[in-house]
């Protein structure tokens, strides 16, 4: 029984191991057809198919599954009660404390861009012209910027992140606001 236990124990923490040290990304790639979501050793979602008729692939620890996006969107809609209203208990703004613009940076600042390609093409080359020198500094500040004039509009960008990273930024963030209010 002793050894059982101390089996769940480990699974349980190699899972914790994973989720916190374990690398998440965010791809999408209008080039390539390319949208997923990955946590590596846990799980991804991807989109793939033509645009008028996509197909989202699920996989999380050996389960997949695949749903037709038209078919999802399509679905039957059940009819929903009417939930009874609260009581308004305390004014304010309702939201946390610790929830402000210093902490959704960050959080922000724990994501990192591995690769930003971004080609736009208003239609309008007046706008393009106007755009090019902005583009040019944004290429020269991060990524790669660029105007197509008449060229097609794309977008390439692949975004890192780690568990562990948010959950230090998180407790961070919420700690100083405790700090500061006291």
């Amino acid at each position: 029984m002793w050894i059982a236990l101390w089996i769940v124990l480990a699974l349980f923490l190699l899972l914790i191991g994973l989720i916190l040290f374990d690398p998440f990304e965010l791809c999408i790639d209008t080039v390539r057809n390319d949208y997923h979501l990955r946590w590596r050793a846990l799980g991804s979602a991807r989109l793939k198919g033509p645009v008028d008729d996509p197909v989202l692939r699920v996989w999380v620890l050996g389960w997949r599954r695949e749903f037709r996006m038209l078919d999802w969107a399509a679905g039957e809609k059940k009819p929903q009660a009417e939930k009874p209203r609260r009581k308004k208990t305390k004014a304010g703004s309702g939201r946390p404390r610790w929830l402000t613009w210093r902490f959704a940076l960050r959080m922000l600042r724990t994501f990192r861009v591995r690769r930003l390609r971004v080609q736009l093409d208003t239609g309008d080359y007046a706008l393009n012209g106007l755009l090019y020198p902005v583009f040019v500094q944004l290429s020269r500040w991060a990524g790669h910027w660029r105007i197509a004039f008449g060229g097609p509009s794309e977008l390439d960008l692949l975004v890192t992140n780690r568990g562990w990273d948010v959950l230090v930024a998180f407790l961070t963030g919420i700690l100083s606001s405790k700090k500061r209010e006291s």
